[in-house]
């Protein structure tokens, strides 16, 4: 569906992990590889279980080491509305 999309021009998209969305448990990190590389070609922006400043530095490590260089951004909610963390850590966690 993904490599559809981008083959009919899409190049920005949102991926939401919606089995995670709200539950501040993690990253399914195999599903968002499956789902970045099949975006290849577009921007990737991924929200879902993000639930700790570890979350945020495992999806930068995962942006280099996979080379997944359209994950470009990540959606966070719950975890901002909980004060897990403030937005001028995520930004640090996430590499500045």
């Amino acid at each position: 569906m993904i490599t559809s999309l981008i083959e009919q021009g899409v190049r920005e998209l949102a991926y939401t992990n919606v089995d995670r969305d709200g539950m501040l448990g993690g990253v399914n990190f195999d599903d968002l590889i499956g789902v970045a590389r099949g975006a290849e070609g577009g921007r990737l922006l991924y929200s879902g279980g993000i639930g700790d400043l570890e979350d945020l530095r495992r999806l930068a490590r995962l942006r280099s080491e996979a080379d997944l260089e359209n994950l470009t951004g990540v959606i966070v909610g719950k975890a901002l509305y909980e004060e897990r963390f403030t937005i001028a850590e995520a930004h640090e966690a996430l590499g500045g």
